[in-house]
């Protein structure tokens, strides 16, 4: 099924001279609906046991990469949700890597899933297959963040994610028409969406502790001094105002030292030699 959302008729030739429309359901939106609406479309209009969204800039790297998706959930009838490693293929630096998901993590993943909050363990949808039934939708306040909160909706339904430890799917990064190049360092964006995902998981936690310290880090990343100016980038929820005024108020102790820790954390010797966890 292809949910065409460009402004032209290229897609839709391209499918013509295939001649294929006895096999794909074609559907052309006028106006064009955006992401993620043009995904919870997709969704709607499939009729298969099975979701396995595939983004346009995204592809299987084996012929029988989709069959493999099958096979993970058909295999784990108890499994709602699963997803693979992915290839990602940097155009900026010429260079790839292999996004996995090591046992340690894929079972923090299972037991503590809102972790998804402080790290993406999963990867892009493209990596993603999920049971229609378990009819999640992709939420549309979000932009940078509606991957990570799609996930965690669909793990508070069923945790029991089922991971395969090869890269079935390639993702392509360093694009400068993705959306993830134009808002990934969107103060704006950043601020408003982590507050609002933030919002929606904050009963389900059981300790905020590690949430005070990133949302310590955020605001000091984009210069975000207090309640005043958090209240110029987003609407704050009421169940949450102390617990980011007690944020602002620690925010200016040791300003400098933990600038000079995040960067650490933060730096590619960590990433490739220490591994510290910041959360």
């Amino acid at each position: 099924m292809i949910s065409d959302d460009s402004t032209n008729d290229t897609v839709k030739s391209y499918i013509d001279s295939l001649s294929l429309n006895d096999k794909i359901s074609y559907y052309r939106n006028s106006p064009s609906l955006g992401t993620p609406e043009n995904w919870n479309h997709s969704i709607s209009k499939a009729q298969g046991r099975y979701i396995k969204v595939l983004h346009h800039d995204d592809f299987f790297t084996e012929t029988n990469s989709l069959a493999q998706f099958v096979s993970l959930l058909e295999n784990n009838p108890n499994a709602d949700f699963g997803f693979s490693a992915t290839l990602v293929c940097n155009i900026k630096t010429n260079k790839n890597s292999i996004h996995t998901c090591s046992p340690r993590l894929l079972d923090k993943l299972k037991n503590e899933y809102h972790y998804l909050f402080f790290k993406n363990l999963i990867g892009a949808p493209s990596a993603t297959i999920y049971r229609k039934e378990m009819a999640v939708k992709f939420d549309n306040r979000f932009k940078w963040l509606v991957d990570i909160d799609f996930y965690i909706s669909a793990l508070t339904k069923n945790n029991g994610v089922q991971y395969i430890d090869k890269p079935l799917i390639c993702t392509i990064h360093g694009m400068e028409t993705q959306v993830t190049q134009q808002i990934e360092y969107d103060r704006q964006i950043q601020i408003k969406e982590h507050v609002l995902l933030f919002s929606k998981i904050v009963n389900q936690i059981k300790s905020r502790k590690n949430y005070f310290a990133f949302f310590d880090e955020l605001f000091l990343r984009y210069d975000v001094n207090s309640m005043e100016d958090l209240k110029q980038i987003c609407e704050v929820p009421e169940n949450l105002k102390e617990f980011f005024n007690q944020v602002f108020q620690n925010l200016h102790k040791f300003k400098t030292l933990k600038r000079i820790k995040y960067r650490l954390l933060n730096s590619k010797y960590n990433r490739r030699y220490f591994k510290i966890e910041k959360y």
